[in-house]
C-alpha cells in the first residue's frame, strides 16, 4: 500500500525493505540518515523518500484509519515461525487456485524471500497452471525445485 502513494523513489520493493526495518508508525519520524543505514538507500533516494513521506503522511494516516488497514508491525514485534521455507527464495508463477498474494504473504510470514523472477538465488518455483515454458526451463537449468501449489501447502503441513 505504501508504494501506491506515488512517493518518489519508493516502489514496492523499497517499501517492503523499509517496513522490514521500521514499523509503520515509525515512518512519521524516520530520518534520511536512518534510511541511508539500510542497504540500497543512498543519499538522494533517502532524502526524496523522507520528503515524500512528510508530504503524503496526512493522506496515509487518513486512509489507514478510515479503512482499518492492517499495519506492518515494528520488526521487534514481528514473529516469524520457522518453516521449510525460512530463508528460501521463492517465485510464484502461473494461475493459482488460491490468491497468489495470500500465498506470497504466507511465505513471507514464514521467513521466505519472494522474488519476481528466477535467478541463481531461487530455491523454489511454485508453479500454477499455464506457466510459461521459458520460466520452467530457466528454473530447471539452474537446479531450482519446481513445486505445485498443492505441494507448497503440503510442505507447510496444510
Amino acid at each position: 500500500m505504501l508504494a501506491a502513494f506515488g512517493i518518489n523513489q519508493l516502489g514496492v520493493g523499497d517499501s517492503k525493505k523499509l517496513l522490514k526495518h521500521y514499523g509503520f508508525g515509525d515512518l512519521k519520524t524516520v530520518t534520511d540518515t536512518q534510511l541511508r543505514e539500510i542497504r540500497g538507500f543512498g543519499e538522494l533516494t533517502s532524502t526524496g523518500i523522507i520528503a515524500g513521506l512528510a508530504e503524503r503522511w496526512p493522506e496515509i494516516e487518513a486512509l489507514v484509519g478510515r479503512f482499518n488497514i492492517r499495519v506492518t508491525p515494528k520488526p521487534s514485534e514481528q514473529v516469524i515461525t520457522e518453516s521449510v521455507f525460512t530463508g528460501k527464495h521463492l517465485v510464484f508463477t502461473g494461475k493459482m487456485a488460491s490468491s497468489r498474494d495470500e500465498m506470497k504473504a504466507k511465505a513471507e510470514s514464514l521467513g521466505a524471500i519472494n522474488q519476481s523472477g528466477v535467478n541463481k538465488k531461487t530455491d523454489y518455483l511454485v508453479a500454477g497452471a499455464n506457466v510459461g515454458a521459458s520460466k520452467l526451463t530457466k528454473a530447471e537449468s539452474r537446479g531450482v525445485s519446481v513445486i505445485t501449489e498443492s505441494q507448497f501447502y503440503e510442505m507447510l503441513g496444510q
